[in-house]
């Protein structure tokens, strides 16, 4: 599709704006503070433009692809969130279970948000892989917790759940921080590589891996077995949970 380029510029100011629409209206501005206001003298509506700040003030196609790949990973990672929920409920038999798992999301989040702050604060494609990797990981270590606490009651007869949480939380500490030190550890030269030829995608998917792994294994720890204790119910020994 053509690109129709409109550009112009605030009486008495050295600040251009120049719009691109290959399948949208994009406003690419030159300078930081560029107002907004100056849309409506380049004919461009507030709610039409999708704003990128870019210091040379130029729209390339690696801006326009970079753009549309990050829409696209956005949408696909709400419709994993969902698919994830849904096999949770379906392996654990009932949704409180699947969203105190759910809970080290926001957790990994917390971590992950800083690594995004610290990598120059830019969300990219690949700050959102790392994001996505992370989510994976902070709810493999929610089923590996939910899971052990549940086998406790339901294999073992373990009949309180407080003694359950405890003695859950504290069976699984060992192998969750294992498995997040290993994933840490390996990231650690990726996320020091920044500057190095080739460091563009991994290094802002390393520190976004690395900072969600540490809020997310640590609270993991100590949130969700306080959540399980707070709202969630006791399973008899063989038998199906009920709501």
């Amino acid at each position: 599709m053509d690109k129709e380029v409109i550009a112009g510029k605030h009486p008495g100011r050295k600040r251009t704006a120049r719009l691109t629409a290959p399948r949208r209206k994009v406003a690419v501005l030159s300078c930081m503070d560029t107002r907004i206001d100056l849309f409506p003298m380049l004919g461009i509506q507030r709610g039409d433009a999708h704003i990128i700040r870019n210091a040379g003030g130029l729209v390339t196609d690696d801006v326009i692809r970079s753009l549309s790949a990050s829409q696209r990973l956005l949408a696909l990672g709400v419709l994993v969130i969902a698919a994830l929920f849904m096999l949770l409920v379906l392996a654990f038999g009932r949704a409180r279970d699947a969203l105190l798992i759910m809970v080290n999301l926001p957790l990994a989040l917390i971590g992950g948000v800083a690594g995004v702050f610290l990598a120059g604060g830019v969300l990219n494609v690949a700050t959102m892989i790392g994001f996505i990797t992370l989510f994976g990981i902070a709810t493999r270590n929610g089923i590996m917790l939910v899971s052990h606490i549940r086998h406790l009651m339901e294999a073992e007869g373990v009949t309180s759940l407080r003694e359950a949480v405890i003695r859950g939380a504290e069976e699984r500490l060992a192998p969750i921080l294992m498995t997040a030190m290993a994933a840490g550890l390996a990231l650690i030269p990726l996320a020091f590589a920044a500057g190095q030829s080739g460091s563009e995608i991994q290094t802002p998917m390393a520190v976004v891996i690395l900072f969600g792994l540490m809020t997310s294994t640590l609270l993991n720890m100590v949130v969700v077995p306080a959540m399980y204790l707070r709202y969630g119910a006791p399973v008899a020994a063989g038998r199906e949970p009920k709501e």
